[in-house]
């Protein structure tokens, strides 16, 4: 079993069948040298891997005795245009166009045409065709290589032939989608290959052999789609389903990639591959659809939970049929918001680099707690507060290298707001008892702490005092007719200020909102200085809708407002900068009180390097 030359260290380059067709027979050759002496060869090929194993099958150098391919392209050619048409969403006459510009600058550039790598031609054509007997697999929902080619490589070939075309399964998948029924498949097809080689040869001569010759199989495998393949077929228990490799004798050439099995491991390289593959190609087809349906399903409360069995599995699920799942059960059920026509909420908050970048981090896996357990973690979200801080121009004492203020990324914008309420509070604490130590004034009550938001304000503001254990003031909104905005005007605060005092109560902080969710209305942050510095309030900024605005430079006398009066501020990465939901960014002037408010160490680090900083003792 054999890798192609992108996955070992070929000093040439790589290619698509056509460089890669010395790589099988280097492999057949290493076979025929290690394996039993006199053995026949039967190639399995996945992909690329198998349109190879179609080419050299039916040449004279070689000699198989059977080839068996799964998801194998009939034309280089073909499977180009497809992917093009694709990719580039281009209509099919451009697509051949460009295929057809590219195959004749292809041997001018790396030597070879595309009509070099062509397996239908060599099952009708090649010096072997008509003898070799073939066994096609297939998925039936191939996104890469379309069922149609495998049927064009069945009607030109001549020899017996079988064709096996897998449902609701997608490219190379066909094996993981039913492994049992796979091994057998492909074990019968070489048993009968095989045995009609042994029985032709024993015909051939006036003396009749009586000892059967060894069987070598050669596996090849695509450097791009059957990695994962190669990788499961090594392993003891899939190796078990291929017992007749054994029963006579077997020599597998082995390339660099495919070492000896080792440990055991939570993520397979190359099985990732094979099931990304996969998944992306669910994605892409949802994706490419999504406006050809409604934005809400019809469905009615209970109608998805009834879908799924209420006891859970008793054993593993086959991939193929968890994506089959997903494409009939699971993205159906979705409210579609990133629908063309979807006019709720807020803006799409998806993208191509928000999904790849969850692949991303889901594969480093680290917990991102302290600089110790994730390194680079920790010092490339030092780097990026400050650049998105530079990006809006909030202020150099929201940066990282102030080395008083800083960012860090929270789950919502809910989630920076209560942050931001636990440190005002405990703040008030130790400024009215300077003796209190940062254990004490937790315990302190703070039921005559008030905050003071618009009614404008996302409800989070609200939910996040009450969460606090703080009183929370919802101040009417004014139109201002000037801008048709819905503002919080800073003589109406200073009235509620003043009926909380007379009754006993305690201004806290002021939470302004940029971009309200009813009106996408903003608060004037500049007209509210002299009554911050009069009350000594904690001034929050929830920016979360409208905050990228600032980078505008028609905002940026909003953001020099941020920059003058404001404690902490917070915008969500999830709407206009399209990262992904639980993406919220949060800056405050002093970082170092929320270590201490936070940190749940007696040691609280309070000359801490700006890029050592440990996350977990930055928010709840």
């Amino acid at each position: 079993m054999f890798d192609f030359r992108s996955f070992a260290d070929a000093k040439t380059g790589q290619s698509v069948g056509y460089l890669e067709q010395r790589d099988a027979k280097a492999a057949v050759s290493a076979a025929r040298r290690h394996g039993p002496r006199d053995a026949e060869i039967g190639l399995l090929g996945a992909s690329m891997g198998g349109a190879v194993a179609l080419i050299i099958g039916h040449g004279e150098d070689v000699g198989a005795v059977g080839v068996a391919t799964d998801c194998a392209f009939a034309r280089l050619s073909d499977v180009l245009e497809s992917r093009v048409s694709a990719t580039l969403r281009f209509p099919q006459p451009l697509a051949a166009f460009t295929v057809d510009l590219a195959s004749c600058l292809n041997p001018l550039l790396h030597g070879y045409s595309f009509a070099a790598v062509s397996p239908v031609d060599a099952v009708q054509h090649g010096a072997r065709a008509g003898e070799v007997p073939l066994l096609l697999i297939h998925a039936d929902n191939d996104e890469v290589v379309t069922v149609s080619q495998a049927h064009a490589i069945y009607s030109a070939a001549r020899a017996p032939k079988e064709l096996v075309v897998v449902q609701h399964c997608h490219h190379v998948g066909c094996f993981f989608k039913d492994r049992a029924r796979y091994l057998k498949i492909v074990a019968d097809f070489f048993d009968s290959a095989f045995a009609a080689a042994e029985r032709r040869r024993t015909c051939e001569g006036p003396i009749a052999r009586t000892r059967p010759r060894g069987r070598a199989y050669v596996a090849g495998f695509a450097c791009a789609f059957g990695a994962a393949l190669s990788q499961r077929l090594q392993r003891s228990d899939i190796r078990r389903g291929f017992q007749f490799w054994r029963r006579s004798g077997r020599a597998v050439a082995m390339g660099k990639r495919a070492r000896a099995e080792g440990p055991s491991q939570s993520v397979d390289g190359q099985t990732l591959t094979e099931l990304g593959h996969q998944t992306l190609a669910v994605i892409e087809k949802v994706t490419r659809s999504r406006g050809e349906k409604g934005v809400w399903p019809d469905v009615k409360p209970g109608d998805l939970a009834a879908q799924f069995q209420q006891e859970p599995p008793e054993g593993p699920t086959d991939y193929g049929q968890i994506l089959q799942k997903l494409e009939t059960k699971v993205f159906p059920g979705a409210l579609s918001w990133q629908h063309p026509r979807f006019m709720a909420y807020y803006p799409s908050s998806s993208s191509v680099p928000a999904i790849l970048s969850e692949t991303i981090i889901a594969s480093i896996g680290s917990v991102g707690l302290q600089w110790t357990s994730n390194p680079i973690g920790t010092e490339l979200e030092v780097v990026i507060m400050d650049w998105v801080a530079k990006f809006l121009g909030i202020g150099e004492a929201f940066h990282h290298t102030s080395g008083v203020g800083g960012g860090i990324i929270q789950g919502t914008a809910g989630e920076s707001m209560l942050n931001m309420m636990i440190c005002a509070r405990t703040r008030m604490h130790r400024r009215k008892n300077p003796g209190l130590s940062w254990e004490d004034a937790f315990h302190q009550d703070a039921s005559s702490y008030v905050v003071y938001t618009s009614d404008q304000a996302h409800f989070s503001a609200e939910k996040a005092c009450r969460l606090a254990g703080l009183r929370c003031r919802r101040v009417k909104a004014v139109l201002d007719e000037t801008d048709k905005n819905f503002t919080l005007r800073p003589s109406d605060v200073q009235s509620a200020i003043a009926k909380d005092r007379a009754a006993g109560l305690q201004p806290l902080a002021l939470i302004l909102t940029y971009g309200s969710t009813n009106t996408s209305g903003t608060d004037n942050v500049a007209a509210f200085k002299q009554l911050a510095e009069e009350e000594q309030l904690w001034v929050h900024v929830d920016a979360a809708y409208a905050g990228a605005a600032w980078s505008l430079e028609e905002f940026r006398k909003d953001a020099q407002a941020v920059s003058d009066i404001v404690t902490s501020v917070n915008m969500n990465g999830s709407k206009w900068f399209l990262c992904g939901f639980d993406s919220a960014f949060l800056w405050v002037k002093d970082r170092k009180l929320l270590l201490d408010v936070f940190s749940a160490s007696d040691a609280f680090m309070a000359d801490v390097e700006h890029m050592q900083l440990d996350c977990a003792w930055l928010g709840v």
